[in-house]
């Protein structure tokens, strides 16, 4: 079950606030995300414990890069054997277009749901 509670500390003298969602994940690991609102903590609170019911969230702290699950796309490409054009245009694809140095972490769970498929 996750909680949510106001925190409230001071830097330099300035009092931030923020609202934190204390939950635990599906493997019964306790985590925290930090939000401005409360609207935002509750909003993700809610899709996060619908993910954890459901087996398919991933906390970011846990997630892989875009450029991580290229190389996954990549090397199960190989393994089915495609054919050498096939990936070389992928691979292109994902040097020109996709990752462009970025490495940006994505969201887990639509890539769990694309591995279901």
């Amino acid at each position: 079950m996750a909680s949510i509670r106001k925190r409230v500390w001071k830097t330099n003298g300035v009092e931030k606030t923020a609202w934190v969602v204390d939950y635990t994940d599906q493997a019964g690991k306790r985590r925290l995300k930090t939000f401005a609102t409360k609207k935002e903590a509750d909003a993700w609170a809610v899709t996060a414990r619908h993910e954890v019911k459901q087996g398919v969230h991933t906390p970011v702290s846990v997630s892989i890069t875009v450029a991580e699950a290229f190389e996954r796309w990549i090397a199960d490409c190989e393994a089915n054997g495609l054919e050498y054009g096939t990936l070389l245009q992928r691979r292109q694809h994902l040097a020109y277009r996709a990752v462009g140095g970025q490495g940006e972490a994505i969201n887990a769970h639509h890539a769990a749901r694309k591995s279901v498929r």
